[in-house]
């Protein structure tokens, strides 16, 4: 389960391409990653936020802000939206950042 203070950063053997206002992650030459991603603009603005200096409950705030959403329904996405990055390995817990109990 995720919780608040957890904090993920970006895996590697992808390339993020901007398109619009979405993003793309295209598999990197001898990536285990054999899919490309096509992420929507909420998406792509915690896709941005990932960056291992964010924790969940900081990208749930900044969805709140950015999108003029509730708060349970920030909190849903991006739970969900994290999970599936995870199920793909796009994306990995920032353990170090992570507090000892976490």
């Amino acid at each position: 389960m995720i919780a608040n203070d957890d904090v993920f950063s970006k895996s590697s053997g992808f390339i993020p391409r901007v398109i619009e206002d979405e993003v793309v992650l295209v598999p990197s030459p001898g990536s285990q990653i054999d899919s490309i991603y096509s992420i929507n603009p909420c998406g792509a603005f915690i896709w941005n936020l990932l960056d291992s200096s964010h924790s969940v409950k900081a990208i749930i705030e900044a969805v709140v802000q950015e999108f003029d959403v509730t708060h349970e329904t920030a909190a849903s996405d991006v739970r969900e939206f994290l999970e599936s990055m995870l199920a793909e390995g796009l994306i990995m817990p920032d353990d170090e950042t992570r507090p000892p109990n976490g």
